[in-house]
């Protein structure tokens, strides 16, 4: 597996208006934002109709769409 793309919370200011335009991106750019921390919900849920069974699969596993895991 590579290395994921570095991103940041200014990299995903350009989808919040337009949150389905991040599934033309790679994979490898969908993948760092499904994996990055601070990731909002509205981007997650994209980003879980993924072509890539990777990469909705790390969107549906984000703690910002799946909460918090808690013991019991």
């Amino acid at each position: 597996m590579q290395p994921l793309q570095p991103v940041s919370g200014s990299d995903l200011q350009r989808f919040l208006s337009a949150p389905e335009e991040l599934l033309q991106e790679s994979v490898a750019l969908q993948l760092a934002v499904a994996s990055f921390h601070q990731t909002p919900r509205s981007l997650l849920e994209i980003l879980v109709n993924s072509a890539d069974a990777q990469v909705a699969e790390a969107a549906s596993l984000h703690v910002n769409l799946a909460g918090e895991i808690t013991d019991g």
